[in-house]
């Protein structure tokens, strides 16, 4: 997905900070950000919808910063998905995949990143 089948897309923003965000079922995938930077403080994303795509999906020169991130989904792609971003920050992560093809974080590429 390209941002149209996301629960949330969140295109160009601009040093933005988002709270206490939930996720669960939706579209089937969870978020999508694409460019600028933003950041998250406790981003939970829990799906029963089989799907293909991420539930976080980071776009290209993208800067996210997430800390408090729970994960439990059966999509059969990645829960963490990003290629060519920025700075990548990720604090207090939780995945539980509950499907087997299910892979935790898939980062092709990033300027910087770290996880704790």
């Amino acid at each position: 997905g390209f941002g149209g089948d996301y629960s949330l897309s969140i295109n160009r923003p601009s040093s933005n900070t988002y709270k206490d965000i939930s996720v669960i079922d939706g579209l089937g995938n969870g978020v999508f950000v694409k460019g600028g930077s933003s950041s998250f403080e406790n981003l939970y994303i829990e799906s029963d919808i089989s799907s293909s795509g991420s539930a976080v999906y980071i776009g290209e020169r993208t800067d996210v910063a997430i800390n408090g991130l729970y994960i439990s989904t059966i999509h059969n792609g990645n829960a963490i998905y990003s290629t060519r971003a920025g700075s990548l920050s990720f604090t207090n992560v939780e995945l539980r995949p509950r499907y087997s093809y299910q892979r935790g974080f898939y980062i092709s590429y990033a300027d910087s990143l770290s996880i704790d």
